[in-house]
């Protein structure tokens, strides 16, 4: 539906899970049925737009072989910008600098559909969270200026069941993320200790199943 009726003003979106969960097919379904529908929807990654930005508008070498003023004029005046998995290869300080990007592209009026697997970055970028989990609808939440209520039942709906048969790091991302629930800690933080920990540190899990990473 929200393709369907796709217009200049339709909303953005952002899709987060982890992976295989169908976002960048979902998003793909959607460029199609709006280009077909007679708008400019252009598909990229953040890694390539925040480089084009930095080098039309900063003077930064760039990697790439296309004209960064050309490639932002297209990103400025699209209908629908899609960004697969953006900050994989960023910094902190690049993410930061993305993020006033999208900030500015959204004030010309762009759409944006912004795919990720961090779940930081849903709070970072949005107004609210509808919870999808096993193709059921679980709810929909404000994440602006939430209580700690509001943010345990975030937490929890987007988690699910983490008493589960798995035994690898559902226990510990639900403590790390007391911290939050608590205002103690922003999910950056959150995000770089679990991956510290869960994936790259000693206790990264070798389970089959797991559905956290």
């Amino acid at each position: 539906r929200y393709a369907r009726e796709f217009h200049r003003k339709s909303p953005s979106l952002l899709f987060t899970g982890g992976p295989g969960l169908g976002k960048t097919f979902l998003s793909a379904c959607i460029a199609r049925t709006v280009a077909d529908n007679g708008f400019s929807v252009v598909y990229d990654t953040a890694a390539h737009v925040f480089q084009q930005f930095e080098s039309g508008k900063f003077g930064r070498e760039n990697p790439y072989e296309e004209d960064p003023d050309r490639e932002i004029n297209r990103y400025l005046n699209c209908d629908l910008l899609i960004m697969d998995e953006p900050s994989a290869t960023l910094t902190d300080r690049e993410l930061d600098c993305l993020f006033n990007i999208i900030d500015i592209l959204k004030e010309r009026g762009v759409t944006i559909i912004y795919i990720s697997h961090r779940m930081e970055e849903l709070f970072e970028l949005s107004d609210r969270v509808t919870v999808l989990r096993d193709g059921q609808y679980i709810g929909t939440y404000v994440t602006k200026d939430t209580t700690r209520e509001e943010r345990e039942q975030i937490v929890a709906e987007s988690l699910g069941n983490l008493s589960g048969s798995c035994d690898g790091c559902a226990s510990g991302l639900a403590d790390m993320y007391q911290d939050y629930i608590d205002g103690k800690r922003e999910l950056r933080e959150i995000n770089q200790a679990f991956q510290a920990r869960y994936v790259s540190g000693a206790d990264g899990p070798e389970k089959s199943g797991c559905g956290y990473l």
